[in-house]
Formats: C-alpha cells, sequence, structure tokens
C-alpha cells in the first residue's frame, strides 16, 4: 500500500486482503478498510508483528488508507449471481450481458471507476458493474 500513487510504501498486506476502494486515479485504486482471513499460524504471526487487529478467524487493519495499483488486485463480483453488465454507469442504461451462476465467480479486469461503479472487461465485453468485490489475488468470503 502507498501514499500515493507512485509514492512511498506505507504497509504491506497479505495475499487474500478484501478492502474498500473509494478513489481510482491512472491505474491505482484508493483503498482503506482491509481485513484478512487468518488460515495458517504465519498469517497469526504476521498480524501480531504488524500491529493488526484481530478478530476472531480475522484480521483488520485499522486506519490504513493509501493506494494499490490494479495490476496487484484481482477482482470478482462478491458472491452476488445476478450481477449486470451495463452499457454506462447507471441502471437505466442498456444492459449488455447478464452475469449469472459460476461465471460470476470469475475474475475480471477493472478499467476505471465512477463512484460505485466500475467499468470491466468480461468476457470479451466492455461496460460496468455497481457490485464487485476487492482483493489481493483471491476470493471473497
Amino acid at each position: 500500500i502507498r501514499s500515493e500513487p507512485n509514492g512511498k510504501i506505507v504497509a504491506q498486506i497479505p495475499d487474500e486482503t478484501i478492502f474498500s476502494v473509494f478513489g481510482y486515479e491512472n491505474d491505482w485504486f484508493e483503498v482503506s478498510n482491509f481485513a484478512y482471513f487468518l488460515d495458517s499460524e504465519r498469517e497469526i504471526e504476521f498480524a501480531k508483528r504488524h500491529g493488526h487487529k484481530i478478530e476472531g478467524e480475522r484480521a483488520v487493519i485499522p486506519g490504513l488508507k493509501g493506494w494499490i495499483h490494479r495490476k496487484h488486485v484481482t477482482f470478482h463480483f462478491g458472491g452476488r449471481y445476478d450481477a449486470k453488465l451495463f452499457a454506462a454507469p447507471n441502471e437505466d442504461s442498456q444492459i449488455i450481458l447478464p452475469i449469472g451462476g459460476r461465471e460470476a465467480e470469475s475474475p475480471l479486469s477493472v478499467l476505471s471507476c465512477s463512484d460505485k461503479w466500475y467499468k470491466i472487461r468480461f468476457k470479451g465485453q466492455i461496460g460496468w458493474v455497481n457490485s464487485i468485490c476487492l482483493n489481493t489475488r483471491s476470493n471473497c468470503n
């Protein structure tokens, strides 16, 4: 996690960390609300060593905000099986592609953001979705 796009590294996060996006600039996501599951003793030690708050089977990183490049992030539909790919970032626009079943679990590429909308490339189509799950190279809970 960096202080600004291409800035100083301010924190390291483990793979499978989930987080919220609240900004986007030139392939960089502005992020906060980090959490990850503690699946091994190594991850528990990592959390303790870095001062992350342990809450049951997961750790949260209080107060951390920063920037992460999109190449380090995998996106999923976060368990939604009724997602739609829209032509524009609003639900009144044309539906390009309904996304359902197991295909909603596939990773996708995010091209840009606008408020709570994400412009994505999915199965050769480019459009907008309003609900995805963001994490570092893994699936969301």
